[in-house]
C-alpha cells in the first residue's frame, strides 16, 4: 500500500517542509546580514582620488620643465 495516502503522513511532510522552509528563510537572512556586513568594508575601503589645484598642477608642470632643461644642459656637455 501506498504511504503517501494516508492523511497523517501528508500531514508529517508538510511539517517536515515548513521547517525546512524556516531554516532556508533563518539562513538567508543570515547570508544577507553577512553580504550587507561584507559590502560595508569594501566600501570603506574605497578611496576617492585626490583633486589637485590648477596651481598645484602648474607648479608640478614647471619643476618637471626645469629637470628636463638640466638633463638636456648636462647630455649636451
Amino acid at each position: 500500500m501506498n504511504d503517501f495516502c494516508c492523511p497523517l503522513t501528508i500531514k508529517l511532510l508538510a511539517m517536515d517542509v515548513e521547517g525546512i522552509i524556516a531554516e532556508l528563510e533563518h539562513e538567508i537572512t543570515l547570508l544577507q546580514q553577512v553580504r550587507a556586513l561584507l559590502h560595508k568594508s569594501v566600501t570603506a575601503k574605497v578611496r576617492k582620488k585626490p583633486i589637485m589645484s590648477e596651481e598645484g598642477r602648474a607648479r608640478i608642470i614647471a619643476a618637471q620643465k626645469r629637470r628636463w632643461a638640466n638633463h638636456r644642459r648636462a647630455s649636451a656637455r
